[in-house]
Order: C-alpha cells, then sequence, then structure tokens
C-alpha cells in the first residue's frame, strides 16, 4: 500500500450557553479570524482533549467563564467534507460570498 498521509480532521467545539432565555455571544478580537464579528464562545481541540475539555478551556480563555462539566451536554456533531482554511490544502471557493 502507497505510504499516504493519513486524514486529518480539524474539530471545533461551540458553547450554546443559555441563561433567562438568552444566549451568550462574544465579540471575536485579536484572532485574525472573523475579527469585530460577534461568535459563540468556540475553538478547535488540542491534542487529546475532548469536547467537554475543549469548551471548558475556550470559555475560560475568551469569556471568563469557568463551567463543571457535570452540567454540559454534547448535544450535535456534525461532519463536513468542505475544506477549512485551516486546512493544508484549503483552495478558496470561487463561488463563496
Amino acid at each position: 500500500m502507497p505510504n499516504q498521509e493519513r486524514f486529518k480532521a480539524f474539530v471545533a467545539a461551540y458553547l450554546v450557553l443559555i441563561k433567562d432565555g438568552q444566549i451568550l455571544l462574544h465579540k471575536r478580537a485579536n484572532s485574525g479570524y472573523q475579527d469585530g464579528n460577534y461568535s459563540l464562545v468556540a475553538g478547535h481541540l488540542d491534542g487529546g482533549e475532548t469536547t467537554k475539555q475543549c469548551i471548558i478551556r475556550e470559555a475560560l480563555e475568551e469569556a471568563n467563564i469557568k463551567l463543571n462539566p457535570e452540567y454540559l451536554e454534547v448535544v450535535y456533531v456534525t461532519h463536513s467534507l468542505v475544506q477549512c482554511k485551516m486546512s493544508p490544502k484549503w483552495v478558496p471557493d470561487s463561488n463563496a460570498k
């Protein structure tokens, strides 16, 4: 079998924090991606992190919020074959707006 590079997934976790009917958003800054726009607290998994470990870390880094893993629930997982800018093989989509 030829020596092929293994598929690499770039995995991100997003926090949907709802309190009193409101969803937490923060204004992105100093990341180089979507700076100035509002977003859910989110980030890419590091090393061997679980999704819960990732979102706990990102919530503390981005919003200074300490989360208890007992109250977190992974509710949705998706896999897209669209390559992202983080991918070394990413090619801009000429149809993208």
